[in-house]
């Protein structure tokens, strides 16, 4: 066994942030829609787009890469720029993304794979001229080295 075999090496939030990016961005529906992850601090974007914030990633063993995370998606817009009916049709489409009962291969990669997820929340947020409408998942996921 190699020195880093079988080690975490990579970020795991960042990681789930990225493969839900992926499992989203797949969708034809949602190809107009700026999607980036949280934290990507170097992403522009335009007033109305969405991203991906891992909270938190907790592993679930004291050994072993699976992980239970906490998520929020957040499609967001500057009231200034944007319609409450725009922001609303575009969570739509990412609800529906999410509840799909087979949503594809996306989210998988030969380092990651979200294992499953559920919704636990969804409310609106706000702050200053920024809105948004949250969505809140629990997630299962396995992060291996990178």
């Amino acid at each position: 066994m190699t020195s880093v075999e079988g080690l975490i090496s990579t970020e795991p939030r960042l990681r789930i942030e990225e493969l839900f990016v992926a499992l989203l961005e797949v969708d034809p529906a949602l190809a107009d829609l700026d999607i980036v992850a949280g934290s990507d601090r170097d992403a522009l974007v335009a007033p109305l787009h969405c991203f991906v914030l891992c909270r938190e990633a907790n592993p679930v063993l004291q050994v072993g890469q699976n992980y239970r995370a906490a998520v929020s998606i957040v499609i967001a817009n500057n009231i200034d720029d944007g319609t409450h009916a725009q922001r609303k049709e575009w969570t739509k489409r990412v609800l529906a993304r999410l509840t799909l009962s087979d949503p594809g291969v996306a989210g998988v990669e030969d380092d990651a794979r979200v294992r499953g997820w559920g919704i636990e929340k969804i409310s609106e947020v706000s702050a200053g001229q920024n809105i948004g409408d949250r969505i809140d998942l629990w997630v299962a996921a396995h992060v291996a080295a990178a």
